[in-house]
């Protein structure tokens, strides 16, 4: 089954969340398209167990998103760019850099409370042929207008709850 290496929670007061493929133009970073978000985020880094696949990783995430709210911006293999300035410019977690065929990357808001819940996930075949999946959760200050998906919908209360996240990765052990 998968593992988690990991999690670490930061409160910083702005976090960048990247809706675009990283590029390098002469050497510096150019994101064409992000949204800096205020809130609590929580990174995981997940280790995915023999049996579970990267492209595995990918159906799993883009059926949550599905179920509970909507993506912003996905990609996989080498539609995402480099693999290396994902895990060095954007996650600064080295253990990500990986084959630029064996990588994917999903973000978008999911239900949570009356609040919004921003996800990312980068999943990567890294260098030492580790299966990770890095993922990320920005939960957005309470007293925020009520978060709507793109639909119109009005989310309902418990759409998401906090132990869904950790269910994530027993979901992912099936």
């Amino acid at each position: 089954g998968s593992s988690v290496e990991y999690t670490e929670i930061s409160d910083a007061d702005q976090h960048r969340l990247v809706l675009s493929t990283p590029k390098r133009i002469s050497n510096s970073l150019s994101i064409e398209s992000q949204e800096i978000v205020k809130g609590e985020r929580t990174n995981s880094l997940f280790i995915l167990g023999e049996s579970q696949s990267i492209d595995d990783a990918y159906q799993f995430y883009m059926s949550y998103f599905k179920l509970y709210g909507h993506v912003e911006y996905d990609c996989r293999k080498r539609a995402c760019g480099s693999s290396n300035t994902w895990a060095n410019n954007i996650f600064n977690e080295h253990q990500l850099y990986g084959r630029d065929s064996d990588q994917f990357y999903i973000v978008g808001k999911v239900a949570h409370a009356k609040q919004g819940r921003w996800l990312s996930v980068y999943g990567v075949k890294n260098g030492l042929k580790k299966q990770l999946v890095y993922l990320s959760s920005i939960t957005e200050p309470a007293g925020d207008p009520a978060f709507e998906l793109s639909n119109g919908y009005l989310l309902n209360d418990n759409a998401l709850r906090e132990e869904d996240i950790s269910a994530i990765s027993v979901r992912l052990k099936e």
